[in-house]
């Protein structure tokens, strides 16, 4: 599975998140979801029998991930709003 799942989870959180209202309910959202969605990623692979800091570094691809999905979403929503 590698790298793949932190990589699409980020970008599933990403696409929920720009959909929600209200800039903090956002922000606590976005960092619970890729949290857990780091954890999981650790545990899926197998790499927390290896070490546990390897949830670090998922849960760094899952917020870079969903970060870079969030931010193409507001512009392409942005867009779509000012094309009209």
């Amino acid at each position: 599975m590698g790298e793949v799942f932190p990589v699409i989870a980020g970008i599933i959180i990403g696409l929920l998140v720009s959909r929600i209202g209200g800039v903090r309910s956002r922000w606590i959202t976005a960092t619970l979801l890729t949290v857990i969605a780091g954890a999981a990623a650790t545990f899926l692979s197998g790499e927390s029998r290896e070490s546990w800091g390897f949830v670090f570094v998922d849960i760094g691809l899952v917020a870079l991930a969903a970060g870079i999905a969030w931010g193409v979403a507001t512009v392409v929503a942005r867009r779509v709003v000012s094309a009209r």
